[in-house]
Order: structure tokens, then C-alpha cells, then sequence
């Protein structure tokens, strides 16, 4: 007898951590927060759900434009209908803000 194939799953990627300064909030189908680093970078970041240190956020997302913070977050892979194909968004898990 063969041992099941075990499936893995496409869903959710690798997780990983960016720090810079809020640059912008795009409020479009979710909010997607944009983030600058030291050397200029600029990340974009979907909030699907609720995350560590979200209640800023939830009340005044634009006062947090021009903050530091730190973003964990997680890879998902997302079907995306303009492009007619699978994506990759970088999911917010938890955000702190940093002095």
C-alpha cells in the first residue's frame, strides 16, 4: 500500500516583516496600506481581517499616514479577475508602531 500524497497547500506562503512609514491608506475592495523603508522601497499590504494593534487603524485609518511601523504579515495567494490569474498579496497579521 502506498502512503497518502499529502497535499500542500497554495493558500498561504511565507511570512515575513517590513518596517518603514505609513505613505499612503488606499481604501479600493479592502484597505491597502503602503509602506516606505530606509532605502526608498515602497511595499503595498492588504488588511482582510482583523490583526494585532488594528484599532488606529479601525478609527482613524488616515492619521496613521507619515507613522513608523513595523508590519508582520503573511503571503496568500489570491485569484485576481483583472488578471486572469492567481496573485500574491501580502496578507497584515499584526502592525506596531515604532518611536
Amino acid at each position: 500500500t502506498s502512503a497518502p500524497v499529502e497535499k500542500i497547500s497554495e493558500e498561504t506562503g511565507k511570512e515575513g516583516t517590513a518596517s518603514g512609514v505609513v505613505k499612503a491608506i488606499d481604501k479600493k475592495d479592502f484597505y491597502y496600506l503602503t509602506l516606505e523603508n530606509s532605502m526608498g522601497t515602497k511595499e503595498s499590504f492588504i488588511w482582510l481581517r482583523f490583526f494585532k494593534g488594528s484599532t488606529p487603524f479601525e478609527n482613524n485609518p488616515a492619521a496613521q499616514v507619515g507613522k513608523k511601523v513595523a508590519v508582520k504579515y503573511r503571503e496568500i495567494r489570491c485569484f485576481s479577475p483583472e488578471m486572469g490569474d492567481y496573485v500574491i498579496k501580502k496578507e497584515i497579521t499584526e502592525v506596531t508602531f515604532v518611536d
